[in-house]
């Protein structure tokens, strides 16, 4: 049985591990996706990479509508499935002070249980805070 004060805080960090979750589930799924999308269009034209379209439309291989619409999503999709790989704790990652000040996820951790990671988030906030 627990006690009030751990059913509180339990009530009080849940909504918050579930936002977590949600959002690296979502991250998750979103590369997966762009992966999807981007191996359709790569497919269509039998091509590796998305700058193989782009030679093909300047040489004339292949007409520019609709391709270099194609070559543009595949370009986008490649840039962002790759966006933040150099860091060894991709796709997990944290902007700090500013949107292109990218460095990794020192805060949580794939092994850790999800009240741990939380906690690691509300002290590294409350650091941040002093």
């Amino acid at each position: 049985m627990h006690s009030a004060s751990e059913a509180a805080q339990s009530t009080i960090i849940s909504p918050h591990v579930r936002g977590v979750e949600t959002e690296t589930f979502l991250i998750l799924s979103k590369i997966s996706e762009e992966k999807e999308f981007l191996k359709t269009i790569l497919e269509k034209y039998n091509v590796k990479n998305p700058g193989a379209i782009e030679k093909m439309i300047e040489q004339g291989k292949i007409d520019e509508h609709p391709a270099y619409e194609d070559y543009l999503s595949a370009l986008s999709y490649e840039q962002n499935i790759n966006d933040h790989r150099h860091l060894s704790t991709y796709p997990g990652h944290m902007h700090i002070g500013k949107e292109e000040n990218v460095v990794e996820d020192s805060v949580t951790k794939i092994d850790n249980t999800t009240e741990e990671n939380v906690k690691g988030v509300l002290e590294f906030v409350r650091s941040k805070l002093k």
